[in-house]
C-alpha cells in the first residue's frame, strides 16, 4: 500500500507488489493480477496482466503469454507483446531484448538500434554503455559508437565526465564525447581529488591531471596527497616534497 508524507495510510496495505508513482498512476499486483491505479488506489481500467513494470515517460512493459508489450497510462496496451523482454523508457529509448542479445526501441516502438548487444543500461545524457563480443563502449541514440566497445571494463563516468576504462591488465580514461584522455597503460588509476588523480605503473606512483598528463612521474615507492602544489613521497624508504 501507500501512505502519505505524514504517514497516513491513502491507499491500503493488500497488495502482493508495488512500483513506485509516475503522473499519477502507478503498476501493482493483488493476486496473481497486475493493474493499474491511480493516487486514490482506483482501478484506472479493468484490463490485468500476468507482469507490468514501472511507468515511465507514460509507458510501462507488461507481459502476456511470457512476451513483452507496451501500455499507456490508461492500461491500454499500445504495443503488443513481442519482445522476450522489456525494460521502462529512459530519454525516449527503452532496451528491449529478443533472444539473448539486447537492443533499443524509441517510445513508438520503433527499432533504433540491431539486437546485437550482450548486455546494455539505460540512456543518460544521450548515450548508453553496451557490452558486444564481450568489450564495452558507449552509443548514442541511433546506435553509433560514442565511445568505441572496444574495453573489458568501463566504470560509470564522475563528476568531472571521465570515466575509467581497462584493456587487458591496464587501465586508462575516457571522456563522455568519446575522447580517449589516457590511453590504458596504468596499472592504477585512483579517484580524482581536486584536479589530481594518483595512478601507478610497475608498483610506481605519480599522479596525472584532468587532462591525462603525468605532473608527477610514476617513480615513487609511496605518495601522500597533494596540497596546496606539493606532494609528500617516498623514494627508497626516504621521505620528501615534489611540487607539480
Amino acid at each position: 500500500g501507500f501512505v502519505n508524507v505524514n504517514g497516513d495510510e491513502v491507499i491500503k496495505v493488500k497488495y502482493n507488489n508495488v512500483n513506485p508513482f509516475s503522473n499519477g498512476v502507478t503498476s501493482v499486483s493483488e493476486q496473481n493480477a497486475w493493474f493499474v491505479i491511480d493516487k486514490n488506489g482506483k482501478k484506472v481500467s479493468n484490463n490485468s496482466f500476468e507482469e507490468l513494470g514501472c511507468f515511465s515517460e507514460g509507458r510501462a512493459p507488461y507481459r502476456e503469454n511470457s512476451r513483452y508489450g507496451y501500455i499507456d497510462e490508461n492500461g491500454n496496451k499500445i504495443v503488443e507483446p513481442h519482445h522476450d523482454y522489456a525494460m521502462p523508457h529512459s530519454e525516449g529509448i527503452a532496451r528491449v531484448k529478443h533472444g539473448w542479445m539486447w537492443g533499443y526501441v524509441n517510445i513508438n516502438c520503433e527499432t533504433v538500434t540491431y539486437f546485437d548487444f550482450q548486455e546494455a543500461s539505460d540512456f543518460k545524457d544521450g548515450i548508453a554503455k553496451v557490452k558486444k563480443n564481450n568489450k564495452w563502449g558507449f552509443i548514442d541514440k541511433t546506435g553509433k559508437e560514442i565511445i568505441p566497445i572496444k574495453y573489458t571494463i568501463i566504470n560509470e563516468f564522475d563528476e568531472n565526465n571521465l570515466a575509467k576504462v581497462k584493456v587487458g591488465l591496464n587501465w586508462g580514461l575516457v571522456s563522455k564525447n568519446g575522447v580517449e584522455i589516457v590511453p590504458p597503460k596504468y596499472q592504477t588509476i585512483e579517484a580524482f581529488k581536486g584536479d589530481y588523480a594518483r595512478v601507478s605503473i610497475d608498483d610506481r606512483y605519480g599522479f596525472i591531471d584532468k587532462t591525462g598528463k603525468e605532473i608527477i612521474a610514476c617513480k615513487y615507492d609511496d605518495t601522500e596527497e597533494i596540497e596546496n602544489g606539493l606532494v609528500k613521497v617516498n623514494e627508497a624508504g626516504m621521505w620528501g616534497y615534489v611540487s607539480t
